[in-house]
């Protein structure tokens, strides 16, 4: 799972610089710009799994991840999370509530700023936001994204949701690439 969402965020910046040199018929340096932003933003979301170490202490690979983190081996930590993602189902951040007060925040950023690193921050995040969501929605685990929301949300619900974000990323994509 984590090379195919390696190679949606490669195949997304190709496509950007594609496009855009496709137009004017050049590479400018504010194009690296953005896609050093759109990898940067990229990593951003795991930050949630470190989040959720300090939230959830008692668990195993909490536990371990403090272990290696005493130990000094930084490396292992972030191979721990990254193995070990898909066991953690109460990430802050990758919430519905959370994720819809960024989409906001995103539509202010993406259409009022000029600087190439924080339009990218910002849309490599949600690009990995967008992915998790819809391979949870494809999963059958949907709950995980909607955990804050006390009450059952139907798989149509789950669906508009996403289906409403996925529409958003691709007017930000268009936003960003005017810009």
């Amino acid at each position: 799972m984590w090379q195919f969402r390696n190679l949606i965020l490669f195949l997304y910046i190709a496509g950007v610089i594609l496009s855009r040199f496709l137009l004017t018929k050049s590479v400018s340096f504010a194009d690296m710009w953005l896609a050093l932003g759109l990898i940067l933003g990229w990593f951003l979301p795991m930050v949630d799994h470190l989040i959720y170490c300090v939230t959830y202490p008692h668990e195993l690979t909490v536990t371990r991840v403090n272990e290696m983190v005493k130990a000094k081996n930084f490396w292992g930590v972030w191979e721990l999370l990254r193995s070990t993602a898909g066991e953690r189902n109460k990430l802050v951040l990758h919430g519905v509530v959370v994720q819809s007060v960024f989409w906001v925040f995103s539509l202010w950023v993406v259409t009022s700023s000029r600087n190439g690193v924080g339009v990218g921050l910002v849309l490599g995040a949600l690009l990995n936001l967008l992915v998790w969501d819809w391979s949870n929605l494809t999963r059958g685990s949907w709950a995980n994204i909607f955990w804050q929301i006390k009450r059952t949300i139907l798989l149509r619900e789950a669906k508009w949701t996403f289906v409403i974000f996925s529409l958003i990323f691709g007017y930000l994509t268009f936003a960003a690439f005017w810009r």
